[in-house]
């Protein structure tokens, strides 16, 4: 009997520890911001070929947005998921289906994301551009996210069950050809922004540098995404149009 309680009792460690050194992409904390860096950089250019693609179809309807202002926007796409004590909690969650949660689990849940999201709205100026151009960049930015995670191998992984495209969302039914066509060349467009790339481009020191300065100012966590952006060659191509930097 004394076996097969061991057993159990290992098989519920792996459950409770999600497994992490088994997972082919992230294993550590560190890659799982490696991860969300890779993703923000695919969001960016996923968003602007979006725009490509619209202002190739309705040059009139689209004029009004330039690809150095939609790559300065989708650059802070998810960067309150950089934040120290954010990260570190997203990790807990990696792997996880979030459909077997409980409903207490899945409320929790729920609620940390939807703060994540507060802050990152936040965290978007709006005095550069007017409303309209506002709603369509966050637009722009939406569908990019979508995309991504309808494709990315290690969404499939972090989200602990077989991701969907975007284009088979009924939510997106409007957008089905645009979505269509980013699917389509999907791998040409985040060409060199694949975890694995990110990974070996990012400085070995990266991680510590922002590792410590989150635990050096536990209270203002945000410097350390500055520390890792300028690390990321992606945002530092749309630097010159972030005129908001102060944000943090």
């Amino acid at each position: 009997m004394r076996p097969i309680l061991v057993f159990i009792w290992i098989l519920a460690f792996l459950a409770y520890t999600h497994v992490h050194a088994l997972n082919p992409y992230v294993q550590s904390l560190e890659d799982f911001v490696i991860h969300t860096l890779a993703h923000k950089e695919r969001v960016v250019e996923l968003a602007v070929a979006h725009l490509r693609y619209l202002q190739a179809k309705d040059p009139g309807r689209w004029g009004h947005l330039s690809e150095n202002v939609v790559r300065a926007q989708a650059s802070l796409h998810d960067n309150p998921k950089l934040e120290v004590q954010n990260a570190r909690k997203l990790y807990d969650y990696y792997g996880l289906n979030k459909n077997h949660f409980s409903s207490k689990e899945k409320k929790i849940f729920e609620e940390f994301i939807a703060k994540l999201e507060r802050e990152e709205k936040n965290i978007r100026p709006k005095f550069l551009i007017n409303s309209q151009a506002y709603e369509d960049l966050n637009h722009i930015i939406f569908i990019a996210d979508q995309v991504d995670r309808g494709l990315d191998p290690v969404t499939r992984e972090e989200m602990g069950k077989i991701t969907r495209l975007a284009s088979t969302k009924s939510y997106l039914t409007s957008d089905r050809a645009m979505v269509l066509a980013l699917e389509k060349n999907y791998w040409n467009i985040i060409r060199g922004h694949s975890f694995f790339e990110v990974k070996e481009r990012l400085p070995k020191k990266a991680f510590e540098i922002w590792a410590e300065v989150g635990r050096v100012f536990e209270d203002r966590s945000k410097i350390s995404i500055c520390v890792l952006g300028r690390l990321s060659s992606q945002v530092k191509k749309a630097e010159s149009e972030l005129l908001f930097h102060h944000q943090y």
